[in-house]
């Protein structure tokens, strides 16, 4: 009967310290996880908003020169009917 007694107490001493110091550390965790969590979103919305950027000017530069090609004037056509050259 002796030795329950000092396993139980032992084990609610060694509870007793134990749960604040490992409530302590998984509230500094969340809060460094909630720091990397930030850096991650902050990163994520910088790249995402990069990407944008870029597929805005891509799409900007492609109307330009849709524009630019519509205004072109037309080459000579491939087959000039009037200036053929003599047969072989």
């Amino acid at each position: 009967m002796v030795t329950p007694y000092k396993f139980d107490s032992a084990l609610k001493t060694y509870s007793f310290e134990t749960k604040p110091t490992g409530n302590f550390q998984s509230y500094f965790q969340i809060e460094q996880l909630q720091k990397v969590l930030r850096g991650h979103m902050i990163t994520h919305s910088l790249n995402w908003l990069v990407r944008m950027a870029s597929d805005i000017e891509t799409n900007i530069v492609s109307v330009e020169l849709v524009n630019e090609y519509s205004q072109l004037e037309s080459e000579a056509p491939w087959k000039i009917s009037d200036a053929k050259p003599p047969p072989h």
